[in-house]
């Protein structure tokens, strides 16, 4: 049984159709009748100088190199899978020191990506939570990483194409550079508003040698960054 205290979970404490109580119902239970995604949290870890309110340019952001299949040898964001019995935020909190030895920083969740083709091992489903540091700190690659590094940080807004049906699409370029290495991916924000909400998309068109749909990522969390730091700029 998962949970050894279930008592919050009780109901009404009828029985179901079977006639079982909750304690029978989840000694039956199955967990691998149906497919299950995995989940894992990727970290974008963004360091900017105090008091910035923009990190379109002299921010850094903390990329690890991939040791492991996927994406052997790619440039990516630390991460991995979350255990069983972890929460989201303590599994990235982990991976994050496991990778890169950083650690005890804050962070907060900025999204899902779940489509059901970023990764060839199996459905996998991330939840990437970003930290905004004002203070350099030191790294050290461990665990699958087969570095890690700072990596300096400029992104600019190319074209836009506005379509008939009202999603507009805007081309960012990414350029990040670490003594010979320099990474330059190419994303696509697709944005749409209705009436509560804006549909948001990002699509990769160019990985720029960064590991899949990463460069994504690190561009909804770095538009999310700029929301936050121009905020505190405004009060």
């Amino acid at each position: 049984m998962f949970l050894n205290d279930y008592s919050a979970f009780l109901g009404d404490g009828s029985r179901n159709r079977k006639g079982q109580d909750l304690g029978e119902f989840l000694q039956g239970y199955d967990p691998h009748r149906y497919d299950t995604p995995s989940v894992t949290t990727d970290i974008i870890v963004l360091q900017v100088e105090k008091g910035a309110v923009s990190c379109r340019e002299n921010g850094r952001v903390l990329l690890i190199r991939r040791g492991n299949h996927p994406c052997i040898n790619a440039w990516a964001l630390p991460g991995g899978f979350v255990d069983m019995k972890e929460n989201l935020k303590d599994g990235a909190l982990r991976e994050l020191q496991e990778e890169t030895g950083v650690s005890g920083v804050p962070m907060e969740a900025v999204g899902v990506w779940g489509d059901w083709k970023r990764d060839p091992r199996t459905r996998v489903i991330t939840v990437p939570h970003l930290a905004i540091l004002e203070e350099e700190v030191s790294v050290q690659a461990g665990d699958d990483a087969g570095d890690a590094r700072w990596f300096t940080l400029s992104f600019e807004k190319g074209r836009e194409e506005m379509y008939p049906d009202g999603w507009l699409r805007e081309t960012y370029g990414i350029t990040l550079r670490s003594g010979d290495v320099t990474l330059t991916p190419v994303v696509a924000r697709l944005s749409r508003p209705e009436d509560l909400l804006i549909q948001e998309e990002f699509l990769v068109e160019d990985t720029g040698s960064m590991a899949a749909d990463h460069s994504g990522i690190l561009l909804q969390a770095l538009l999310h960054a700029e929301r936050a730091l121009s905020r505190r700029a405004h009060g």
